[in-house]
């Protein structure tokens, strides 16, 4: 996959999160949301235990972890974002 189109993947699961936020804020506030495919993968109580499952359980890379907190904000492209780079 190129990098524009991971890029892509990465802002399609921001958006997500931003749309699931309300419901997120009040069933897990202060966890972190992985993300996969626009879709919740689940909430964990640190950025380390869901950024471990995400590299588990998606072996291309292709995953985010979001803060649940009010005012949330995309922290670009390497927030959490993990994917690897061809040298």
């Amino acid at each position: 996959m190129a990098t524009i189109e991971k890029t892509q993947t990465l802002v399609a699961n921001y958006e997500a999160f931003e749309r699931m936020l309300p419901r997120l804020l009040l069933e897990a506030p202060g966890q972190y949301a992985l993300l996969r495919d626009q879709a919740l993968v689940g909430t964990y109580q640190t950025a380390a235990e869901a950024q471990a499952t995400g590299h588990r359980s998606f072996d291309d890379g292709l995953f985010s972890v979001q803060k649940i907190k009010e005012g949330a904000v995309s922290l670009g492209y390497f927030s959490y974002a993990r994917y690897c780079r061809v040298a």
